[in-house]
């Protein structure tokens, strides 16, 4: 079940990876930006990529009598930006929101982070279960390079199948599963 789970988790990753490929160079082989609508009740969400990032733009609104989305009645998108982030080619902007003003915002996301995520990703998911498997290995009495038995090994330093020294951790273990035999 767990190897069914990470194959699923390993293929929808990879999936990712090669849709963020794609809308890159979509979006750098084409001289005009590739936008999406999403438009909600009283929102709209546009996501546009262009050469080196993707931007989602929200904005507060309705959908007028010709179509458009303009700021709710009564209110204006404001051009000036009160809170703005800029690190490493994230962006963050957001307008003032309230009286006056309805709420919209810009947050940009370099290509390079999305394409870098499911790669991090799949690594962190391989370390995991390497580390998890040394661990189980241990616990159990065997090496944990080569997964040899060790609880009848005496007090060897290293492993007689593969020649990996024997860790602190697993040579408690074998000690622990001698004395406990010696009890019965």
């Amino acid at each position: 079940m767990r190897r069914a789970l990470k194959i699923c988790m390993l293929t929808a990753f990879i999936i990712a990876f090669v849709l963020v490929l794609d809308v890159w160079v979509r979006a750098a082989s084409s001289p005009l930006s590739t936008k999406f609508y999403i438009q909600l009740t009283g929102f709209q969400f546009t996501l546009q990529a262009s050469n080196s990032k993707l931007v989602a733009i929200w904005m507060e609104g309705t959908k007028s009598t010709d179509g458009r989305f303009r700021a709710p009645p009564g209110t204006f998108w404001s051009t000036k930006y009160t809170s703005t982030l800029s690190f490493a080619g994230f962006a963050y902007k957001a307008a003032p929101s309230g009286g006056q003003w309805a709420k919209h915002g810009i947050l940009t996301v370099p290509f390079w982070l999305l394409t870098a995520l499911p790669v991090i990703a799949i690594g962190a998911l391989w370390l995991t279960s390497k580390t998890r498997m040394r661990l189980r290995r241990i616990n159990r009495g065997c090496c944990q390079h080569c997964g040899y038995d060790l609880r009848g090994s005496g007090d060897s330093t290293t492993c007689p199948e593969c020649g990996d020294v024997i860790g602190l951790r697993a040579r408690r273990v074998m000690a622990m599963v001698r004395t406990s035999g010696n009890d019965g």
